[in-house]
């Protein structure tokens, strides 16, 4: 199975009881490569065209695809290992890491051509932090494993949270962080402009109140504040590099510590309000 630019990332194997014995149909499979640019301080995902058309369901570009966390985590229901991912990430991004070390964990998705939103597919990732000339990465493969263990809700429930988040009508995103990266790993409810582009972009925070950031998460951490509010300036990879956003960032927590998560809820703000 190859994954992102034509590298074999598994094998397939099937071994029967006997001669005449005929393979089943083949699993679904497809795999990813998670690449953070240190020198970008940016999160992208890398997949190749195997998981975006058999395990989630997405009709586009045969070819492989680069998106962010959030493109990908909106098809997740149940995730139970989310907690655990971001320091693992961190640990990989700090050279923490043994070459070859590995993350696994069940997964429950739904296809992106699914009409009704109870149909649900279970399938088993594994993902290993591989070092390479320049850099680390983490390369994954995610296989449909639904026949052998049906889909159901075991964590974090993120079809109900989608739901609940839009029930009333908010100038605001709320989006699920982690707090041992500091990604939006999934929002769910949508930012309004300009900060939409947070959808398919990575953001960019202004150097000026890098320290302020720095002080809200530590206080949440520390647990000195059960949630903690902030204003700063924005903008995406993809965009002008000279146009800047504004914007109020609320985190509050839902499992409190540096290897936390929580709720990141933003809205966008005049420049007269930045400066009030």
């Amino acid at each position: 199975m190859f994954g992102p630019n034509g590298v074999v990332f598994a094998v397939q194997l099937w071994i029967g009881d006997d001669a005449d014995s005929t393979p089943p149909p083949r699993r679904l499979v497809g795999g990813f490569e998670f690449v953070y640019d240190e020198e970008l301080d940016l999160a992208q995902i890398h997949e190749g065209p195997n998981i975006e058309r058999d395990i989630l369901g997405i009709d586009g570009p045969t070819q492989d695809v680069t998106r962010v966390a959030p493109e990908v985590f909106q098809y997740f229901y149940d995730f139970p290992r989310e907690s655990e991912i971001g320091p693992f990430v961190r640990d990989m991004k700090a050279g923490r890491l043994e070459n070859g070390a590995k993350f696994d964990s069940a997964l429950t998705v739904r296809h992106a051509r699914d009409s009704d939103d109870q149909l649900r597919y279970r399938c088993y990732m594994t993902m290993r932090a591989v070092r390479l000339p320049s850099r680390w990465a983490l390369r994954g493969v995610v296989h449909d494993i639904n026949d052998v263990e049906p889909a159901e809700f075991l964590a974090f429930n993120r079809h109900t949270a989608r739901v609940v988040a839009n029930l009333e009508e908010r100038e605001s995103g709320l989006g699920r962080i982690d707090f041992a990266t500091g990604l939006v790993t999934d929002w769910l409810r949508t930012p309004p402009p300009p900060l939409s582009a947070w959808l398919t972009d990575s953001p960019i925070f202004h150097e000026d109140e890098q320290e302020t950031i720095a002080a809200a998460q530590l206080a949440l951490v520390t647990r000195q504040q059960e949630r903690a509010t902030y204003r700063a300036r924005i903008r995406f990879a993809g965009g002008p590099t000279d146009v800047w956003y504004v914007a109020q960032f609320t985190i509050t927590p839902d499992k409190h510590g540096e290897d936390g998560l929580g709720f990141l809820t933003v809205e966008p703000l005049s420049k007269e309000a930045m400066a009030s």
